[in-house]
């Protein structure tokens, strides 16, 4: 039995599968996917973001539900104010996110406390809406996850840090950004593009250590993308020690292709914009990147590759030499 609501936070960078992760765990019984929280403004009448299915937040039944119940919790709020918490306390590369981090610094500031109930408030309501007893969060920031791991909230908080492959996530970048573009990348703009990727990526996966490392056992795990394809039953066994429930189901679904369905995730990757979705391992890397970029990812992040437990052969391939 769940004597209190949990959240399960997703930490690591972008494009390394968390999305994916969210509607895994979303298909458990009594778990709500809700996708990247940081990007939901419940007072926001005029963004075109959409929710999963297919909905503007305003629109969307479920998200209208969560603001409601937010707004009428929190009246001292509004987007100018959430906006403003949000700039100063989720940005990763923010010196604020470092102080977060490290010394926990600005935890006795009314500001900092006002970000801490925002965050909160905002999960109770969730919670409501949903009806669940455990809801994710895959909004990814460590600096996020700093802050709630230390709230005194009537609410269990558990972190997974998702790892995948910097060069599949650096390739994955460059994928993104070329269908974006309205003309070819010239070699520039693609070496700025996956030099972004790289620095971003190791910092935050040392960010998301970190707070790992400040979280008692029992509410943190780190897993790798890769292990859903190469060691499944290791990936699911971590994740159930956070969960408290069988993932067996979930198991099964990746081994066998068996279609997910996704709930109303707030924001994502655009795979949670489909009815349905069938886990399919993602390699193209390995044959497509550019040799000068994993040769110069293995000059300048070999080392967090090895930490991590990848392989820096030359020939880019995608196992691991340790689990993590």
């Amino acid at each position: 039995m769940i004597d209190r609501p949990k959240v399960i936070f997703i930490m690591g960078y972008g494009h390394s599968g968390s999305t994916l992760l969210d509607i895994i765990l979303g298909n458990q019984k009594n778990i709500a996917s809700a996708g990247e929280l940081f990007q939901f403004d419940p007072f926001s009448r005029e963004s075109n973001n959409q929710c999963s299915c297919g909905l503007p937040h305003s629109h969307c039944s479920f998200w209208r539900q969560v603001a409601k119940y937010f707004k009428y919790s929190a009246p001292w709020s509004n987007s100018a104010v959430l906006e403003n918490l949000k700039h100063r306390y989720d940005s990763w590369h923010s010196i604020k996110c470092w102080n977060t981090i490290i010394r926990g610094s600005g935890a006795a500031s009314s500001r900092y406390l006002r970000y801490q109930s925002y965050l909160e408030t905002m999960y109770q309501a969730v919670f409501r809406a949903s009806g669940s007893h455990i809801i994710v969060d895959s909004s990814k920031n460590p600096c996020r996850a700093a802050t709630i791991a230390k709230m005194d909230a009537e609410i269990d908080f558990c972190f997974i840090h998702l790892v995948r492959d910097g060069r599949a996530v650096g390739w994955s970048m460059l994928k993104k950004k070329a269908r974006q573009s309205k003309t070819p990348l010239s070699k520039k703009q693609q070496s700025m593009v996956f030099f972004k990727a790289m620095i971003g990526w190791i910092i935050v996966n040392i960010q998301a250590e970190f707070v790992g490392r400040k979280i008692n056992k029992n509410r943190y795990t780190m897993v790798h993308y890769e292990d859903l394809t190469m060691d499944p039953k290791l990936f699911f066994r971590c994740i159930e020690k956070l969960v408290g429930q069988s993932m067996n189901g979930q198991y099964m679904a990746i081994r066998s292709g068996r279609a997910l369905d996704v709930g109303h995730l707030v924001a994502g990757n655009s795979m949670r914009m489909q009815n349905k979705v069938v886990f399919s391992p993602d390699i193209q890397w390995c044959d497509h990147l550019p040799p000068v970029f994993k040769h110069l990812y293995r000059l300048l992040g070999g080392w967090v590759l090895k930490r991590y437990g990848y392989s820096v052969s030359p020939l880019g391939f995608p196992q691991k030499s340790r689990h993590g």
